[in-house]
Parts: C-alpha cells; sequence; structure tokens
C-alpha cells in the first residue's frame, strides 16, 4: 500500500497520524503500513492547488508516472 496526498511535506506528521487514526469495520481495523508520499511544496502553493484550484491531479498523476517506471523491465 502506498499513501499519495497533494498535502504540503510540511503536513507529514499531521497525515500520518490521520492515516492511523482512520478505522475500517466492525472490527476497527487500521489502515496498512506502507510510505506516504506528500508534495514537496509548501503550504500555500499545496493549499491552492488542492482546494481552490481543485487539481491535484496535476502533482498526482506525474508522480505516479515516474514511480510506475521504477518497475519497469
Amino acid at each position: 500500500m502506498i499513501y499519495l496526498t497533494a498535502r504540503p511535506i510540511g503536513m507529514t506528521h499531521r497525515t500520518k497520524k490521520f492515516l492511523n487514526w482512520i478505522t475500517e469495520g466492525d472490527k476497527k481495523e487500521k489502515l496498512p503500513d506502507g510510505p506516504l508520499l506528500l508534495s514537496p511544496d509548501k503550504l500555500y502553493k499545496a493549499f491552492k492547488r488542492e482546494v481552490i484550484l481543485k487539481t491535484p491531479q496535476e502533482f498526482k498523476i506525474p508522480l505516479l508516472e515516474d514511480l510506475k517506471k521504477c518497475f519497469e523491465y
């Protein structure tokens, strides 16, 4: 499991805390462990892209394409 968010890197601790807080189902199962990928941008730029412009895909799609290349033969 890889967690990808357009949140700025400065929110790493809060995002990890949030993911650890989430539970699923009646058994209150936690999400599986996995790396967390965040935007390297500062708060205002990341906030503007995600909340105001509503275009987090401008960060996420290129990152996923680069990640995919790491596993190609």
